[in-house]
């Protein structure tokens, strides 16, 4: 069925094998997600592609990707090592690139371990959502009541942690940019979009004429081609796995070792929280917090921007300086929308320094029962 079967004598060798065949099967795949990850489409799609990439570098995901590294285990960075060793001995002795490389003129950089680890935050941009409904539910209930938004939005518990200050009203203007934000980026990406989620059930053995647990697990990322997924299966010295693997990434996501399966699901859990801050008027990147006013934190990142086609007749575009705020709570993502009188930050869980989603998946793959799946 065209599904890969590797066989190494190490977990190396396999994670290498597997990072080989994503190289060489799907690297403009790679190419992309890594170009969306860092902020970077600009430089080959042209300036159609700015605001993509200012948002994504806001978010800074890879800064956040390299600060997680050092709480990786070991066992976890080389695994990574071995994977992008792979991806990069694809990329050399590829002979035809993909024709996107030929097409937009540019060949592929080596592959790294950052890139691999941003490719979760990439996913988990993806399955996010819940800033939109933060900004429909401050929006409806700074437009009319607590009670006519909770009728309008019924999901969320009457004795639910509620965080909205009523004494810091959000300029609607602002927040009607947002969402039109994150419509443009949706549409865009093809992330997040309301068909993204999942579903997962199980029958116990005692209902199966085998007498094992049936396990089934529909992960429905947006549909694209290639696939979302790389189906294949994994033998080592130690690993022995089958299922879905996310290109970018060596381990399984969803399938079966030699002892237990599993499924991934979306818990649409609140794993977002949007801050309207009050700065200071002479000021703006000063912001309070705890009552006092206190520097953000300020950078300026470098966008390069292809020129319009064609663009050996036209002159080379200088990079675009783009400033990047962020509050102690996250990135102030509100500067992409233009709209820097009310500053908005958003804290996620996908931001924080010690993200050890990897070390999780790479553990579940070597786990042999339920509680060190749990684990």
């Amino acid at each position: 069925a065209g599904v890969p079967h590797i066989v190494a004598k190490t977990d190396s060798d396999a994670l290498f094998a597997i990072g080989y065949l994503h190289g060489q099967d799907r690297l403009w795949q790679l190419e992309m997600q890594r170009r969306i990850s860092s902020g970077r489409v600009s430089e080959i799609l042209g300036e159609d592609s700015l605001m993509l990439d200012q948002f994504m570098r806001t978010l800074g995901f890879y800064a956040a990707a390299r600060k997680s590294l050092p709480s990786l285990s070991t066992e976890a960075k080389e695994s990574l090592d071995a994977y992008v060793k792979g991806v990069n001995a694809a990329i050399h002795d590829t002979k035809e690139l993909p024709a996107e490389y030929k097409i937009l003129g540019f060949e592929p950089e080596p592959w790294t371990d950052v890139d691999s680890l941003v490719t979760l935050n990439l996913l988990a941009l993806n399955l996010c959502g819940n800033w939109r409904e933060e900004i429909n539910l401050l929006m409806l209930t700074e437009e009319f009541d607590k009670k006519t938004a909770d009728q309008v939005m019924p999901n969320y518990p009457e004795d639910g942690i509620n965080t909205i200050n009523p004494a810091i009203k959000a300029d609607a203007v602002v927040l009607s940019s947002l969402n039109t934000l994150f419509s443009s980026i949706e549409k865009e990406l093809k992330l997040g979009s309301r068909g993204v989620g999942s579903n997962a059930w199980a029958i116990s053995g005692k209902y199966t004429s085998s007498g094992h647990p049936i396990l089934a697990n529909d992960p429905h990322l947006g549909t694209q081609i290639p696939s979302n997924f790389y189906v294949a299966n994994i033998k080592g010295r130690m690993l022995h796995v089958a299922g879905g693997t996310l290109p970018g990434l060596p381990f399984v996501i969803s399938g079966h070792n030699d002892h237990i399966s599993w499924g991934t699901t979306n818990m649409m859990a609140d794993t977002q929280d949007l801050y309207k801050e009050i700065i200071n008027g002479d000021n703006p990147d000063y912001y309070q917090l705890n009552g006092e006013m206190v520097p953000m934190t300020v950078r300026i990142e470098d966008i390069k921007v292809k020129a319009k086609f064609p663009e050996f007749l036209r002159d080379r575009l200088e990079p675009v300086k783009w400033k990047v705020r962020a509050t102690q709570r996250g990135p102030v993502i509100s500067d992409v929308t233009g709209h820097l009188s009310q500053p908005m930050s958003l804290q996620w869980t996908a931001l924080v320094e010690q993200n050890k989603t990897y070390e999780s998946f790479r553990h579940f793959n070597y786990a042999t029962d339920w509680n060190s799946f749990q684990a």
